[in-house]
Formats: C-alpha cells, sequence, structure tokens
C-alpha cells in the first residue's frame, strides 16, 4: 500500500496491508537524520503506534514480508 490517502482509506475498511519502501542510501541516511519520524505510514503516523507493518530499507525483503503477510492473509477477521 502507499503512505498517504490510500493508506487512511485502507485503514478505514480495516483492510489488511503492508508497507515497503527502499529508497537510495544517501536519500534514506538524509531524511532519518533530518526529519526524526518514527513511521512513513500516513495511519502509524497519526496514531504514533504501528497498525499497518512497515518494512524499510534493508528490513524490506521478501524473507522479512512473507510471514507478516501470510499472518494477514491468514487472519479470518478479514475475510
Amino acid at each position: 500500500a502507499k503512505t498517504g490517502t490510500v493508506a487512511l482509506e485502507i485503514m478505514q475498511k480495516t483492510i489488511p496491508a503492508i508497507v515497503g519502501y527502499k529508497l537510495n542510501n544517501f536519500t534514506a541516511w538524509w531524511l532519518k537524520k533530518h526529519l526524526k519520524i518514527k513511521y512513513v505510514n500516513l495511519c502509524n503516523i497519526l496514531l504514533d503506534t504501528e497498525v499497518i507493518p512497515e518494512f524499510l530499507q534493508k528490513n524490506f525483503t521478501a524473507k522479512n514480508i512473507a510471514p507478516t503477510a501470510f499472518k494477514l492473509l491468514e487472519n479470518t477477521e478479514f475475510k
């Protein structure tokens, strides 16, 4: 999912989602150093907690995402 308005719509409809970003290393370093933010997803920022899983930079891999994706897909609350 994207991190802006679409993320809010997904959260409103309680649709399972995962956010992933991989930026240029310099850009990621600069943003981390100057913005001091905990989350990139708008829902997470507004609620100040990770309600939509975020996988950023080196954590944005299939190996890391798969367990969370399977957990969301197997959750019967969303079906």
